[in-house]
C-alpha cells in the first residue's frame, strides 16, 4: 500500500447524481474489497463521499472504475477527487452517515419496479420470501414514496416502522447480498404484509391475495394500495364491474388503463412495437398508450377511444393479481378530479360505504402519486403525465446561477418546478387547483418538497391570470414574483429539456392560456430571441361564451365561432342559437380567443362526433380517432386551408373560416373521415407556412413544438413530418408533458434564463 514515494496515498471522492438508493454503497465495498484499498464509504446530504487510501496505482484503478460504474438506476452527474488527511483503517466498510447539510443539489430516487431476482424467489418454493408480497431488494422496491428525509437511509423511511428480524439484519450487512444497505429489506416476519377486508371478514397474508383474487375473478371492484396511492380494480371483461367503477368514480366515459400480466398479453390485445416495448419495461414503468388490434375488452373499458393505455406490474402484489386474474383495469382510487387517495382510514370507509373489499397494508404512503403515461411518437417517447417512476428525478440544465426559483405552474393539470443552480425538480402531476382538494394537495406538496429538498426560494415565477390559484400561492411566499405569460412557458420547457439557446420559432397549441392583451390564447406562433417573444402569427380571434363551461359545450363553441365568422349555422337547436347570438350581440359573459383548441372542439362538433366534452378532450380526442382511422384506410383527406393575412401590428393573423365552412357544409351521407383528416393535414400545412414566412424574414430554423394539442399523435407527426422536410430542426417535450404539466418547467428556466415578456403583436 505504498505510492511511488514510498508512502501510502488518501483520497476523498465526492460523487453526485442518482447515487442513494440505489445500491452504490454495496458495490463501492465490493469493488475495494476487490481491489485492496481501505477506507470507507457513506451517504452525505445527497451525495456519496469516499475516503480510500492504498497505493498510487491500485487508487488510480479504484478512481477509473467508479468512474465506469454502470448500475441498472444508478446516475453519476460528477465526481469530485481531493487529496484527503490520513486515516487509520485496516479496511473498506459502509460508515455511518454524515447528515451535515452540503448545499448540493439533491438526487432521490424514483420508485423502482420490482426486479427479476426478486420476483424469481418469490416464485421459488421453499425461499423464505416465497409469495412475501413485499420483496425488494437494493435494486427495486419504493423509493420516493417512503422517503421522510435525508441521507436515504432506513431510519428516514417509513420502513423504519417495521424493525428488521435477524436473518433480514444479516443479510442486510452482508456485503455479497441483494439486500446488503437495502432500506426497504423485510419479510413475513418483520413485514409489511397485506390485509384484506370484505364482506365475509378480514384476512392476511396469502389468504388476503387469494380472496382478492377471488373478488375480482367474481365480478366484483376492489380497492387495492399501490406505491403512490389507492386504485380501484376490476376485471376489463365484466361490464357490470365496469358499470359500477365508473358509478363508484362518477366516470361517465373517460377511458381506463389495462395492467397485463405479460408482453405476450400486451401483444395478443394492441400493436406493440420495439420502442413501445422498451418503454414498456422500463424503469418507470408508465402506462404506454398502444392502438387496440382486436378490443376484446368490454365497452367500458376504452370509451370509443382507438388506444388502450397498458403497462405491466411494478409491485409483487401487482404480479401475483394479474398472474392468478388476467388483464385487470387499474384506476386511481378516488373521484374523478380528485387527488389520488393515500389514507388508508379514508379509504377504508370508502370501501365500507360502497361495499366494495379492499387489499391494504400499514406501510404509510408519503405523497401522493398518480401512475405516469406516455407513448411513443415518431420514434421518440413523449410523457403526457409525469407521476411515478419520473419522479423526482431532476433534469439538468444548460446553464448556472446561484438564485434559487420557485415556479408555480399553471392551474389544470398543474405541477410546480424548483429550480437550484442547473438542477430543475419538476413536482408530479397533481390536477386541477379548482377542487379544494386538490389544492390542498398542491400546497402541501410544495411545502413537502422545500422539507425533503432543503428548499427556500430566493423568487418566484407564475402565470399572469389574475384568477389563477398557483399564482396566489407563489405571492404568498412573500419573495420577489415574475410573471410569464402561459404559451411562453409552453415554449421554454421545450427550450430547457433540449438545452436550445439560439433563436427559435415556438407553435404554442392549446386549449386556453391568459394573453398579454387579455384575451384568451391558444394558437400561436412566436419568435424567440433571448429573453424576448415576438407573437408573430395566431389564429384570428373569435368571440366566445366564457365561464367554466366553455371547455365542455363543443356546441356552443361550434356556435360562437360560425356566428363571430358571419356564418350561420344551418341546423341545431334554435332556441340554443338565439340565445347565443343575443348574448354575443350584448357581450354579455363573452371573450376574444385564438385557441386552437376551441376550434378542435367545434370542427368535432360541426362533425356529428361530439357535442360536449365529457372528459377533457374528448371531442379533440375522438376527432383524430375518425381522422386516424381514415388515413389508416388509406381515404384521400377532404381538400381545405387556412388563409393567412398581415395583421395590423405586422404579425400573421389565421383566418378558419374557410375551414369553418367546409365543415359545416358536409353533404348528407358524406363520411366524416376524410373531413377530419383533412382539417388535421391543413392546420400541418399552416403550420408548415407561417414557419417559412417567418424563416424568410428572420433567418431562424428552429422550431419548438408544444401545448396540450400537440398530445394529437397524428397532428404532432404531420407538423413535425412536414418541417422537417422542409429543413428545419423541430423539437418538442419529450420527458416533460406538452400539456399544462411543463408549464412550471417552462416558468423557471425563462425566469432564470432573464424573461422580458412580450414584443409584437
Amino acid at each position: 500500500m505504498r505510492g511511488n514515494n514510498g508512502e501510502t496515498i488518501y483520497r476523498k471522492i465526492i460523487l453526485t447524481g442518482l447515487v442513494q438508493g440505489v445500491g452504490f454503497r454495496p458495490h463501492v465495498l465490493n469493488l475495494a474489497r476487490r481491489l485492496g484499498v481501505v477506507g470507507g464509504v457513506r451517504n452525505n446530504d445527497g451525495a456519496v463521499e469516499i475516503l480510500v487510501a492504498g497505493e498510487k496505482s491500485t487508487v488510480e484503478i479504484f478512481e477509473g472504475e467508479l468512474r465506469s460504474i454502470r448500475l441498472p438506476h444508478a446516475r453519476i452527474d460528477a465526481m469530485e477527487i481531493a487529496e484527503a488527511e490520513p486515516f487509520e483503517a485496516v479496511d473498506f466498510a459502509i460508515w455511518k452517515s454524515d447528515v451535515t447539510p452540503r448545499g448540493r443539489g439533491t438526487f432521490i430516487s424514483p420508485d423502482l419496479p420490482v426486479c427479476e431476482r426478486c420476483l424469481s424467489e418469490m416464485n421459488e418454493a421453499g425461499n423464505r420470501r416465497a409469495g412475501h408480497h413485499f420483496i425488494s431488494c437494493v435494486s427495486c422496491g419504493p423509493r420516493y414514496m417512503i422517503v421522510t428525509g435525508l441521507p436515504y437511509d432506513r431510519e428516514n423511511t417509513t420502513m423504519a416502522a417495521f424493525p428488521m428480524c435477524d436473518a433480514c439484519r444479516e443479510e442486510y450487512v452482508e456485503p455479497s447480498d441483494i439486500r446488503c444497505h437495502a432500506q426497504t429489506v423485510s419479510c413475513r416476519e418483520c413485514g409489511p404484509y397485506s390485509i384484506y377486508r370484505g364482506p365475509d371478514g378480514a384476512y392476511t397474508h396469502e389468504e388476503a391475495l387469494e380472496k382478492t383474487a377471488s373478488a375480482l375473478c367474481g365480478g366484483a371492484v376492489v380497492a387495492v394500495k399501490g406505491i403512490g396511492g389507492y386504485h380501484l380494480v376490476c376485471s376489463p371483461y365484466d361490464e357490470g364491474a365496469l358499470s359500477a367503477l365508473r358509478r363508484h368514480k362518477g366516470r361517465d366515459r373517460k377511458p381506463f388503463a389495462v395492467m397485463f400480466p405479460d408482453m405476450e398479453s400486451i401483444e395478443s390485445a394492441c400493436f406493440v412495437d420495439e420502442r413501445e416495448k422498451e418503454l414498456l419495461r422500463s424503469t418507470e414503468r408508465p402506462i404506454v398508450l398502444l392502438r387496440f388490434r382486436e378490443n376484446t375488452f368490454c365497452d367500458g373499458v376504452a370509451g370509443g377511444a382507438l388506444c388502450c393505455g397498458c403497462f405491466l406490474p411494478y409491485t409483487p402484489v401487482q404480479v401475483l393479481l394479474t398472474a392468478r386474474c388476467g388483464p385487470l383495469v387499474f384506476t386511481s382510487g378516488n373521484e374523478s378530479d380528485a387527488p389520488i387517495a393515500t389514507d388508508d382510514g379514508e379509504m377504508l370507509a370508502l370501501a365500507d360505504a360502497i361495499g366494495i373489499g379492499i387489499l391494504y397494508h400499514e406501510r404509510k404512503i408519503l405523497r401522493g402519486l398518480d401512475d405516469s403515461v406516455a407513448r411513443i411518437a415518431g420514434g421518440e417517447t413523449q410523457v403526457l403525465r409525469r407521476g411515478r417512476g419520473y419522479t423526482p428525478v431532476p433534469l439538468r440544465l444548460d446553464r448556472g446561477g446561484a438564485r434559487r426559483i420557485f415556479a408555480a405552474g399553471g392551474d389544470l393539470k398543474s405541477s410546480f418546478c424548483l429550480l437550484e443552480g442547473d438542477l430543475a425538480y419538476v413536482g408530479p402531476h397533481v390536477g386541477d387547483l379548482a377542487d379544494l382538494r386538490v389544492n390542498e394537495r398542491y400546497r402541501g406538496m410544495i411545502a413537502g418538497w422545500f422539507r425533503l429538498f432543503g428548499f427556500t426560494p430566493d423568487c418566484a415565477v407564475c402565470d399572469p391570470h389574475p384568477g389563477y390559484y398557483s399564482a396566489e400561492a407563489a405571492r404568498e411566499l412573500g419573495v420577489p414574483v415574475t410573471y410569464v405569460q402561459h404559451h411562453h412557458a409552453h415554449i421554454g420547457a421545450v427550450l430547457a429539456e433540449h438545452g436550445l439557446r439560439e433563436p427559435a420559432i415556438g407553435v404554442a397549441f392549446d386549449g386556453t392560456g391568459y394573453g398579454t392583451d387579455g384575451c384568451v390564447w391558444g394558437g400561436e406562433l412566436f419568435l424567440r430571441r433571448g429573453g424576448r417573444f415576438d407573437r408573430v402569427a395566431h389564429l384570428r380571434y373569435a368571440t366566445i361564451l366564457g365561464g367554466d363551461d366553455s371547455m365542455k359545450d363543443a356546441e356552443r363553441t361550434a356556435l360562437c365561432l360560425l356566428l363571430s365568422n358571419g356564418l350561420p349555422p344551418t341546423s341545431g337547436d334554435r332556441e340554443k342559437r338565439a340565445i347565443v347570438e343575443a348574448a354575443l350581440v350584448a357581450g354579455v359573459n363573452t371573450v376574444r380567443t385564438s385557441s386552437m383548441g376551441r376550434l378542435f372542439d367545434a370542427a368535432s362538433c360541426l362533425l356529428g362526433i361530439c357535442g360536449r366534452n365529457g372528459y377533457e378532450g374528448e371531442c379533440a380526442t375522438l376527432l383524430e380517432r375518425e381522422a386516424q382511422k381514415a388515413a389508416d384506410e388509406g381515404v384521400p383527406p377532404c381538400p381545405m386551408s387556412f388563409a393567412l393575412f398581415e395583421g395590423e401590428s405586422g404579425g400573421i393573423e389565421i383566418d378558419f373560416r374557410n375551414i369553418l365552412e367546409t365543415l359545416r357544409d358536409r353533404k348528407q351521407g358524406e363520411r366524416i373521415g376524410p373531413l377530419a383528416l383533412g382539417f388535421h393535414l391543413a392546420i400541418a400545412d399552416m403550420t408548415l407556412e407561417v414557419c417559412r414566412r417567418v424563416r424568410e424574414r428572420e433567418g431562424v430554423n428552429v422550431v419548438a413544438l408544444s401545448g396540450g394539442v400537440f398530445q394529437n399523435g397524428l397532428l404532432l407527426a404531420a407538423v413535425t413530418r412536414r418541417l422537417a422536410a422542409d429543413g428545419f430542426l423541430v423539437y418538442r417535450n419529450i420527458l416533460y408533458p406538452p400539456n399544462d404539466g411543463c408549464i412550471g418547467l417552462g416558468q423557471a428556466y425563462l425566469a432564470a434564463e432573464g424573461y422580458e415578456g412580450q414584443g409584437g403583436v
